[in-house]
């Protein structure tokens, strides 16, 4: 009879260990016992009030902050301790969106979402264009018109910072307020889109929210950090209820 192995934090992609993070302009910690782990195919969202540590979470995944106490690790190692070639190898097994998108303004769109794949790989010309025409299809995107990012409309900069997130196929994807300044049916669409790549890809996400409403929409954990001076700890392998807000269930 087949066994199921249980998932400890050493599998995990991304692991917190009783987190605490201080930063200089508060009285109190900006992270506090904040403990949770991500493995491979599961969604996480970090949610609560905007300036709560979400961002800096992440920031400590990426490798751009150290931790005050605890254990952060990712793909099993410490971020913090890595540099040069080491963390660039680490960040290229993460597809990252920044709050803002991160896209160049000065870029056509396309150039951006293949930026990834010469800087990392040097991916010839035919190469570029197979990748493009495979994300775009993947994510529904028409073809990108030929406009710089500055030039481009909301929708389609946040689809084109995803797309470039993860044209190299990462094994995990980290995204901080992904719809950001989206609303209605946009704002749904983009997380259902989430969704789907979460669940036909595989791909594990790690996401940030001030949203409440969205905060559910991946259907895996949510850890609520409510304020600069209280943790949160996720309890693995126990999935968040769907049916709430904007994306309850009918």
């Amino acid at each position: 009879m087949a066994t199921t192995r249980m998932l400890s934090p050493d599998d995990a992609l991304v692991s917190f260990s009783k987190v605490e993070l201080q930063n200089p302009g508060f009285a109190g910690p900006l992270l506090e016992n904040l403990t949770f782990t991500l493995h491979r195919g599961q969604s996480l969202v970090l949610t609560g009030p905007a300036g709560n540590g979400k961002s800096a979470a992440i920031s400590l995944v990426m490798g751009g902050a150290k931790a005050t106490a605890g254990r952060v690790a990712v793909f099993g190692r410490h971020p913090h301790l890595l540099d040069g070639d080491d963390l660039d190898a680490m960040r290229a097994r993460i597809g990252y969106v920044p709050q803002n998108g991160g896209l160049l303004s000065n870029l056509l769109l396309a150039d951006n979402v293949t930026l990834p794949l010469r800087y990392h790989r040097g991916a010839d010309d035919a190469s570029v264009r197979t990748a493009l025409s495979s994300v775009q299809a993947l994510l529904g995107i028409e073809d990108l018109p030929a406009i710089t990012s500055a030039l481009a409309p909301l929708r389609l900069r946040r689809l084109a910072a995803l797309a470039r997130a993860i044209i190299l196929e990462p094994e995990l994807l980290v995204v901080d307020e992904p719809a950001r300044d989206l609303a209605g049916f946009a704002k749904v669409d983009f997380w259902k889109l989430l969704a789907r790549l979460q669940a036909d890809r595989g791909i594990a996400i790690l996401a940030a929210t001030s949203d409440a409403e969205t905060a559910y929409a991946l259907g895996g954990q949510v850890v609520s950090l409510p304020g600069r001076h209280h943790g949160s700890v996720a309890r693995p392998g126990e999935p968040a209820p769907i049916g709430t807000g904007i994306f309850r269930q009918t």
